[in-house]
């Protein structure tokens, strides 16, 4: 589908996710293509130009990240959606001004006849690292857009956890441009 959208004259398509289960489950489909150098970009398609990527995590959410499974094991994974690639401190702000509303995670329990709903998140939100409570939450869709246009008008420095995208997407411009 995508290179039936690219023109060879165009811009490069990055298909980007989330780094969630989703996000990661897609990426796995592509672990065998090329990395672009110093970045987590997958080539799919160099000369049309078609590139997929999850969301980089940057260092101190994979700080807190290895913290979280120090408590709960090594095969559990905190989903990092791109709302939440902002300082902890602006996400609380944006919950607390219900910008950014969360959504309880449940999961049912099945035993025979017998189901079970569980909210996860009221279980690990007290095991997340300080700060970073939100991640034991869904995040509702229908809050996305008010909270678009709100994070807009934040100070630039908000928006510093996007560095390591914006490098990446630089050294995939570079190349680009070069093919």
């Amino acid at each position: 589908m995508l290179s039936k959208m690219h023109r060879a004259s165009s811009v490069p398509v990055l298909g980007l996710v989330d780094n969630d289960s989703a996000g990661r489950k897609s990426l796995q489909k592509f672990m065998k293509a090329k990395k672009i150098e110093g970045t987590e970009i997958f080539a799919l398609n160099i000369i049309h130009g078609i590139y997929f990527a999850a969301l980089p995590i940057p260092e101190d959410f994979a700080i807190a990240r290895s913290k979280y499974k120090e408590v709960l094991g090594n095969s559990t994974e905190i989903p990092l959606f791109i709302e939440n690639l902002f300082p902890s401190e602006l996400s609380a702000e944006a919950i607390s001004a219900k910008k950014l509303r969360l959504k309880d995670k449940i999961i049912t329990a099945r035993e025979g006849e017998l189901s079970l709903p569980i909210n996860v998140s009221e279980n690990y939100k007290s095991k997340m690292p300080r700060g970073f409570s939100h991640w034991a939450y869904d995040i509702d869709d229908a809050c996305k857009h008010d909270f678009s246009e709100w994070i807009k008008e934040q100070d630039a420095e908000v928006f510093r956890y996007f560095d390591v995208l914006f490098e990446w997407l630089q050294k995939l411009s570079a190349l680009h441009t070069k093919n």
